[in-house]
C-alpha cells in the first residue's frame, strides 16, 4: 500500500503542521508501507497529480487550508481515502461558533460567549470580567488573549489588530478550573491528559510547544472517576460533530462541572504534542499510532 503525507499548507500553523507531518511521515517509513511526502501550498492541481499513484492520503495540516474541510473537499472528489474527518465535519469543528451551538443542542457545557467585532467586544459585559478573546477559525492560540478589563496600552493595541485581522472573534467567560485534553481514537482506550502550564501563565502558543508546560498523564489534580465521566463527554462530543478516526477534545473542569472548549479534528503530532503522548501511555508508539490510523482509513 502507497501512503502520501501531506503537511505544510498556508496557514498561520504552517512550522507547526510541518513538525507534525513530518513526525507522522518518519514513522510511517517505519512500517512496511511505501510512503512519500508532500509539502502542499494549496494548490489544487499539485495535490491532484501527486495523489494519482497512491491508495491513502494522511493529511496532517492544522488550521485553515487543513481542518477546515479544504483539502477534505479535493480528496473526496477524486475519491482516494484519507485519513481523519470528512470535509462536512470539519467545516463545522473549525468553526467555534458553529461547534458551541451545535453542543448546546446537545446539552453539553461550554463557555458563555458570543461572536462580536470590536465595537461590540468594548460594549460587551463580557468584556468587564474575566474573559478569552479568540479567532473563530484558528488554533494554537493564535491571535489569543486572557484578560481582564485592567489591559495596558501595548496588549490592547495587540488585541485591536486581531479583531482587524479577523473582523469577528469569539469572546467568552474564562473559565478558571483544571485543564484537560481528551484523545479519541476509534477502537482504542485513550488516556486523558491534564495541562498544566507554568505559574501565572497559561496554556499560549509559547507554551504550547517550549516544553515548560507539564503534561501530566495521568493527570494530577483530576480524580479517577472525573477523568472517565471527562472521556466519556469527549467520546459523546466526537460522535455529536460526526468525527472519525481520531480527534482531541480540550476542556476545563470547574467543581462538578465539565466545559468542553474545542475539538481538534487533526491534532499535533510532533514529538511534543498531546496526541502521541496518551497513545504512548496506553502502550502505542508512533509509528503503531500512525500505521493504526491509516488502516482505519483504509477500512472505510
Amino acid at each position: 500500500m502507497r501512503i502520501l503525507v501531506v503537511g505544510g499548507g498556508f496557514s498561520k500553523e504552517r512550522e507547526v503542521s510541518l513538525r507534525s507531518s513530518r513526525a507522522v511521515f518518519e514513522a510511517l517509513k517505519l512500517t512496511d508501507y511505501q510512503t512519500e511526502y508532500l509539502d502542499w501550498d494549496g494548490e489544487h492541481e499539485e495535490l491532484i497529480n501527486a495523489c494519482k499513484d497512491f491508495n491513502i492520503v494522511f493529511p496532517v495540516l492544522h488550521g485553515i487550508g487543513g481542518e477546515d474541510g479544504q483539502i477534505q473537499e479535493i480528496l473526496e472528489g477524486i475519491d482516494i481515502k484519507f485519513v481523519g474527518c470528512s470535509s462536512k465535519v470539519s467545516k463545522v469543528c473549525i468553526d467555534k461558533q458553529q461547534t458551541k451551538q451545535l453542543l448546546a443542542e446537545h446539552n453539553i457545557l461550554t463557555p458563555a460567549g458570543s461572536v462580536l467585532d470590536y465595537q461590540g467586544y468594548i460594549n460587551s459585559e463580557l468584556s468587564s470580567g474575566l474573559h478569552i478573546v479568540k479567532p473563530i477559525f484558528e488554533g494554537s492560540s493564535f491571535d489569543t488573549f486572557i484578560l481582564n478589563e485592567d489591559v495596558d496600552e501595548d496588549y490592547s493595541d495587540k488585541i485591536k489588530q486581531a479583531f482587524a485581522d479577523n473582523q469577528h472573534m469569539l469572546v467568552e467567560e474564562y473559565i478558571k478550573g483544571d485543564e484537560i485534553t481528551a484523545p479519541i481514537l476509534t477502537g482504542k482506550d485513550l488516556p486523558v491528559i491534564e495541562i498544566i502550564p507554568p505559574t501565572g501563565q497559561w496554556f499560549d502558543y509559547a507554551n504550547k510547544y517550549n516544553g515548560s508546560t507539564i503534561e501530566a498523564c495521568p493527570p494530577q489534580n483530576v480524580s479517577q472517576k472525573k477523568q472517565v465521566q471527562a472521556k466519556e463527554l469527549a467520546n459523546k462530543v466526537h460522535e455529536i460533530v460526526g468525527a472519525r478516526h481520531f480527534s482531541r477534545v480540550d476542556m476545563i473542569i470547574r467543581g462538578d462541572k465539565i466545559f468542553v472548549l474545542e475539538i481538534n479534528t487533526i491534532p499535533g503530532m510532533t514529538s511534543q504534542s498531546l496526541f502521541p503522548k496518551a497513545a504512548s501511555v496506553a502502550g502505542m508508539d508512533m509509528k503503531t499510532l500512525v500505521k493504526y490510523l491509516v488502516d482505519l482509513a483504509n477500512k472505510e
